[in-house]
């Protein structure tokens, strides 16, 4: 089997996980995006998102989780790592009450911020990391305690 039908098969196998889906709930929403070209694009998705809360009044907490296609180095094999909070960008949840809170939060989120991170969280060292291929947004809604 050649290398591209058997990276091709590993992300077929795994496009359900990978798409654009959400869950919205009283307390925590996930929204889930796929990464199609350019890492940039994950700062658009995330300025649009957050904007939408801002403007509706909504305070928030955020992290981040990225999925990515791994390829073993002994042999021609392909994982998929799933978004995990197991293995959040932040330590912990960011704040975002105002634009000001989204600025903040891209300016500090890099091309080479993302790649440093999902490459100190790849399972082991006989695996490489060949692509980000999707990222989670874990949004949980502050609410004031009456």
């Amino acid at each position: 089997m050649s290398t591209f039908s058997s990276f091709k098969e590993c992300f077929t196998a795994s496009a359900q996980q990978i798409s654009a889906k959400e869950r919205i709930g009283r307390i925590l929403d996930i929204h889930h995006f796929e990464v199609k070209g350019d890492l940039t694009l994950i700062r658009q998705n995330i300025e649009t998102t957050l904007e939408k809360y801002v403007k509706e009044g909504v305070r928030l907490k955020i992290n981040l989780a990225f999925g990515y296609i791994l390829k073993g180095l002994d042999k021609d094999s392909y994982r998929f790592f799933h978004p995990s909070q197991n293995h959040a960008f932040f330590i912990q949840p960011r704040v975002i009450v105002g634009p000001d809170d989204i600025t903040l939060l891209l300016k500090n989120l890099t091309n080479d911020n993302i790649l440093e991170h999902v490459y100190k969280t790849k399972l082991a060292s006989n695996w490489t990391v060949l692509s980000v291929v999707c990222f989670a947004m874990r949004i949980y809604k502050i609410h004031d305690v009456i």
